[in-house]
């Protein structure tokens, strides 16, 4: 993890800006490992944007088998991928992971990610300050909503995310 540290740290001093991407819903993640991977992502404040998403087990994969015949902890909980979602909804279930808790621990990644100040201040500069507040308050509320309202700047704001 220090090592993990150390590369966000040096990559922010030669110009580039740090960023992450997290997957929650593998094999082995429970309650507590995700928490963990969150406060990790969160600990890192040379970190401004981390996406967090669900494990999507496409037909074809090795993990759509896995959770098709529930190995490694993994349930699979949709046959029609259409219906995928990719923020308020999550296709699996991982060991004591339900699928409303692999949805409200993305919510918090996402949250406390895109809550602190230097995140803020990028967005406000990018869509102005009351935009920002109308897409936080609706992504909270309704955050399927945000997402289909695709060439709209609900979309677009929503896309950093």
């Amino acid at each position: 993890m220090e090592l993990t540290k150390l590369i966000v740290l040096l990559t922010e001093e030669i110009g580039i800006e740090p960023a992450c991407s997290v997957m929650l819903g593998l094999p082995g993640d429970t309650k507590e490992s995700v928490n963990r991977t969150i406060n990790f992502v969160n600990s890192i404040p040379e970190i401004s944007y981390s996406n967090f998403s669900i494990a999507n087990p496409y037909p074809g994969t090795e993990l759509y088998d896995w959770a098709k015949n529930s190995k490694h902890g993994l349930k699979l909980l949709i046959n029609n991928f259409s219906e995928y979602k990719r923020y308020d909804y999550s296709p699996i279930e991982v060991n004591d992971l339900k699928q409303k808790d692999l949805v409200r621990l993305q919510k918090i990644g996402l949250v406390k990610i895109h809550l602190r100040p230097k995140r803020i201040f990028a967005a406000i500069k990018m869509l102005g300050f009351f935009n920002l507040v109308f897409l936080f308050f609706n992504f909270i509320k309704f955050p399927q909503v945000c997402i289909q309202k695709k060439g709209s700047l609900k979309h677009e704001a929503n896309s950093l995310y």
